[in-house]
């Protein structure tokens, strides 16, 4: 590409120009008269994770238009700043093509034209283009789709202005750091439609380190003959001769065996196995699912249909995954990515459940009280304790999410230990963190019902267990509140045990 002195020279003028918009960066600036050129001096330099968002209509007749990100440097000989542009990002509508590039030393360097796709810009439509900066490369998103990347020709910590100029009208420029790219917080990799052909094992490479509450979430149904199939979140292994990837974490469903392996394979070595979860493996051959990752900063939460399945300590740091795979006995509907508040988001099944009313209770659960606790409430629960019981527990708690971790002004736990004392424990989570445990002998045995009443009185809450063994009632001491009661409004039950009956009711 050849130096265009007019273009360059448009630009000084911009520079030099009185009466543009100078932005505070962070702040967000609705532009009223939206003629270019356009300047913005920064006033911060751009680091990792810095993120510029431009929203700009692009005119019926339009030819070309640009974005630069430039930086200027004193020339001693004509005793005056010097303009360099450190990424030219030009689309260009009678070639249908978007041109990346930069301007150093007074030389244009090797133009960049290919993309994921072609130019995403359309005469006469409004957009929404990103460009956020990691360590070697931007990234350029238009409308929430990730578009191309430019790597770095020199430190983005050179740039101090952003110039804009053709056939553009702008309406709002946004300057700001952020966690994840897009910044729309959630992008769509996979829809299964009809315009839409999958492809199959899936692969995605993340343009950006995993940071916590990144949330992914894969709708899917196993085939009807179904053995097993697997998601692996990979990295780069630096430490083996071959060339070859760690598995992070790797989930594996298996149909015909009735669970779900959860291991690493970290230095061609696979760990230590995990099979066990808060219940059995929900997976069926021929039922379509919801799965759901959410990453914390000391491990990752698994949930299936709503439902938390599942905890898996980070055996490597999670910024190490570059990657995730899906590969085995499945046919893939729906895969989004995310950043979200809460765990496990809200279900909405795809068809109707016509076994819902026999799984109303299907343990784990959480019950939705009618309104918040009140004074002079009864809360009846039937069940039965399960054979070989290892643990039940039950909280009077606020919202039902998992993260983050709701208040719960009353945690009810029954606990079995083959080789200690058997164990009955009350207490609550208070000031973001559990109390002092009250320790009770054991009421209950396993492969035995039960009825759980709990009355809530002005003083604290009182609660008595009923069964068919010894002493047949037991009232437990008087719980004392810690919490506002009117912050109960959910009732979770988990553990190993069936519930049959729930009832609420005032006085």
């Amino acid at each position: 590409m050849q130096h265009d002195p007019d273009r360059v020279d448009e630009v000084d003028i911009a520079d030099e120009a009185l009466g543009f918009d100078y932005l505070t960066d962070g702040d967000e600036c609705i532009i009223v008269d939206s003629k270019v050129p356009y300047h913005h001096n920064l006033k911060r330099n751009l680091v990792i994770k810095s993120n510029i968002l431009i929203n700009g209509f692009v005119p019926p007749n339009a030819d070309r238009f640009s974005i630069d990100l430039c930086t200027h440097k004193f020339d001693k000989f004509r005793m005056k700043r010097k303009k360099e542009i450190v990424f030219h990002f030009n689309p260009r509508f009678s070639q249908n093509c978007v041109v990346r590039n930069s301007f150093l030393n007074g030389e244009w360097g090797t133009e960049e034209v290919h993309a994921l796709k072609k130019n995403p810009f359309k005469r006469g439509q409004m957009f929404i283009m990103e460009i956020y900066v990691l360590k070697n490369e931007y990234l350029v998103s238009v409308n929430g789709v990730h578009f191309c990347c430019f790597a770095h020709r020199i430190s983005p910590i050179n740039v101090d202005s952003i110039n804009m100029w053709g056939d553009i009208q702008l309406l709002k420029v946004e300057l700001s750091v952020r966690e994840m790219y897009p910044s729309t917080e959630s992008t769509l990799l996979l829809e299964d439609d009809a315009h839409n052909k999958l492809k199959y094992p899936f692969f995605h490479e993340f343009k950006y380190p995993l940071v916590e509450r990144w949330d992914l979430t894969i709708i899917g149904t196993p085939l009807d003959n179904a053995e097993r199939f697997t998601i692996d979140f990979c990295g780069t292994c630096n430490k083996c001769s071959k060339t070859h990837k760690n598995i992070i974490f790797h989930f594996n469903p298996r149909l015909a065996q009735n669970y779900v392996a959860r291991n690493s394979f970290i230095h061609e070595q696979w760990g230590i196995e995990e099979k066990n979860a808060i219940k059995k493996s929900p997976f069926q051959r021929g039922k379509t699912f919801t799965l759901e990752f959410f990453l914390l900063q000391n491990k990752f939460l698994v949930s299936v249909d709503g439902k938390h399945f599942c905890d898996f300590q980070h055996r490597m740091p999670p910024s190490d995954i570059e990657s995730f795979e899906i590969s085995g006995d499945i046919s893939l509907k729906r895969i989004d990515l995310a950043l979200k508040d809460s765990y496990p988001a809200e279900q909405t099944p795809l068809y109707p459940d016509l076994n819902l009313v026999l799984e109303e209770y299907s343990v784990p659960f959480s019950y939705n009280l009618p309104g918040c606790l009140t004074v002079d409430t009864i809360i009846e629960i039937k069940g039965r304790v399960l054979l070989l019981p290892h643990e039940f527990y039950l909280n009077l708690q606020n919202g039902s999410s998992y993260y983050p971790h709701p208040v719960i002004p009353y945690h009810l736990s029954m606990r079995w230990r083959p080789l200690a004392t058997d164990t009955t424990v009350v207490n609550s989570w208070t000031s973001g963190q559990w109390d002092e445990e009250i320790i009770l002998p054991s009421f209950l045995r396993p492969n035995s019902n039960f009825i759980i009443t709990i009355y809530t009185k002005r003083e604290g809450l009182s609660t008595v267990i009923k069964a068919p063994v010894k002493p047949y009632s037991t009232v437990l001491p008087l719980f004392v509140y810690k919490s506002e009661l009117d912050l109960i409004n959910t009732l979770h039950i988990q553990g190993d045990v069936q519930v049959y009956s729930i009832n609420v009711k005032k006085v």
